[in-house]
C-alpha cells in the first residue's frame, strides 16, 4: 500500500508528508493510521487494542482477510473526529475481491437485487462488486 501511495503522490505532485511504520503524517498534522486488524481470539477477541481512537473516515483494504468484528469496531470509531466541523460524513471504504466469503455475505447479500437494478442504480464499482456475487444476482 505504501508503494502505491508513493507512486500516486509522485505522479500528482503531492508533497508534505512522511511515512512511518504506523502511519502517514502530513505537514498540517493530519494522519493516516495503519491499524493491525489481525484477529487474536485468545488475547484480544474484541479488538480492545484499537482503544478509544476517533477517526474522520477509514479504509479496510483486502477486507476478505479481516474478521467481521473488526469492521463493527471500526464503525464505532469513524465519523467522530472533526466530521461535524468540516461537514463530512463518516465513511469506511471497504475493498475486497468478491467471492463467497464473509465480505460477500456482510456487504452484498443484505439486499437481493437484479442485474438490471444494479446497473441502473449503482456506481460501476458497486455494480462490478455485485456482479461477482452469484448469490445476489442471477447470471444470464
Amino acid at each position: 500500500m505504501v508503494h502505491t501511495w508513493r507512486k500516486v503522490c509522485g505522479a500528482k505532485g503531492l508533497k508534505g508528508w512522511r511515512v512511518t511504520d504506523k502511519n502517514i503524517i502530513f505537514i498540517n498534522g493530519s494522519t493516516i493510521d495503519f491499524l493491525e486488524l489481525q484477529y487474536y481470539p485468545r488475547i484480544d477477541p474484541l479488538y480492545e487494542r484499537l482503544g478509544s481512537k476517533e477517526y474522520t473516515g477509514g479504509w479496510i483494504e483486502e477486507a476478505g482477510n479481516v474478521h467481521p468484528l473488526a469492521f463493527d469496531v471500526l464503525k464505532s470509531k469513524v465519523g467522530r473526529w472533526m466530521n461535524e466541523e468540516f461537514g463530512l460524513a463518516g465513511k469506511i471504504l471497504v475493498t475486497f475481491n468478491p467471492r463467497k466469503i464473509g465480505c460477500t455475505i456482510l456487504f452484498i447479500n443484505h439486499t437481493v437485487i437484479t442485474r438490471k437494478q444494479a446497473t441502473r442504480n449503482l456506481s460501476p464499482l458497486s455494480t462490478l462488486i455485485i456482479h461477482g456475487c452469484p448469490r445476489s444476482i442471477s447470471r444470464t
